[in-house]
């Protein structure tokens, strides 16, 4: 019994022995290991009268300052117009949001190819207009649509452009239906007699490119016909810029009857306004002084290659 008491008392040291120290924590232990809690960042949810585009309407909205620096899906519903009416510092904070979610886009050609229609969707219109100029530019540079005719390489890419703007407003799945039915489609909103013509001298192999109907809605490729058929334009009005202009918009037969004036009106003012002057758009000039074409040297009578 008492051999049998000693071993019991034994193995309970043991036991004992084996047990973890007990640490007493301080009072409070919150000290060590505090609650974890939740920051979120600050949201400035004052409320802002603004517009949004409803189709080409424009129509009234009201959203946070907080929505107009980070909402994309906001951002694709505006327009320079919309921009324009917000008050500053808050136009611009939003619109350094938005350039730098979208400046990819004012590389050139190199990102310009890797995209369809169906990305440009995504791209907010006043974006799209500065990487639609920058594209006119890299095209004119190819096609040199002047040069022929002694005219400036600037004055001629300046002049497209205002087209493009007077055209679409650089909404590239823009489709209007003229009286007889036929449908003008995209950034140059390239008729259906144009389309038929490009495509019919790409076959004669009198052309570079040939385009497929849903081609003429990705603004890389409208710009290309763009210019492609401006130059053709100027080769028949025998380098007479203005005429080329008025042929753009109602044929050569009926340009060289007189008509077409309001139409060459109306590009010259928005060519005054928006690529030789001040712009009436304060939107249209932060982006403008922040895009700065990818294809410089207008002066340069290199073809830019890598365009194809």
């Amino acid at each position: 019994m008492r051999l049998a008491f000693v071993v019991v008392v034994v193995l309970l040291l043991l036991h004992v022995a084996r047990e973890p120290d007990v640490i007493l924590l301080p009072d409070p232990a919150q000290e060590l290991w505090p609650e974890p809690q939740l920051r979120l960042p600050p949201v400035d949810l004052r409320l802002v009268e603004g517009t949004v585009m409803d189709g080409w309407q424009t129509a009234p909205t009201v959203v946070t300052a907080e929505e107009v620096r980070s909402d994309r899906s906001l951002w694709r519903e505006m327009f320079f117009r919309n921009w324009d009416r917000l008050e500053s510092p808050l136009r611009e904070e939003g619109l350094a949001a938005m350039y730098r979610r979208h400046r990819r886009l004012l590389r050139g050609p190199e990102a310009w190819r890797t995209m369809d229609a169906s990305d440009w969707d995504r791209v907010p219109q006043p974006m799209r207009a500065m990487a639609v100029l920058g594209m006119i530019d890299c095209w004119e540079r190819l096609y040199l649509p002047g040069e022929p005719h002694g005219l400036a390489a600037r004055a001629v890419a300046d002049r497209i452009q205002a087209i493009a703007m007077s055209e679409s407003w650089f909404v590239h799945r823009a489709v209007s239906t003229n009286a007889d039915g036929g449908e003008d489609v995209g950034i140059g909103q390239a008729s259906a007699a144009t389309r038929s013509r490009i495509r019919v001298l790409h076959v004669r192999g009198a052309s570079d490119f040939g385009l497929a109907e849903d081609d003429y809605f990705d603004p890389w490729k409208a710009t290309r016909a763009l210019v492609f058929w401006f130059k053709l334009l100027l080769g028949e009005a025998s380098g007479d810029l203005d005429l080329a202009t008025r042929a753009y918009n109602v044929g050569m037969e009926r340009a060289r009857q007189g008509r077409g004036s309001a139409y060459l009106e109306a590009v010259e003012r928005r060519e005054r306004e928006y690529l030789l002057g001040r712009s009436p758009s304060p939107t249209w000039r932060w982006l403008r002084k922040r895009s700065p074409t990818p294809c410089p040297g207008a002066e340069r009578r290199d073809p830019f290659v890598p365009l194809k």
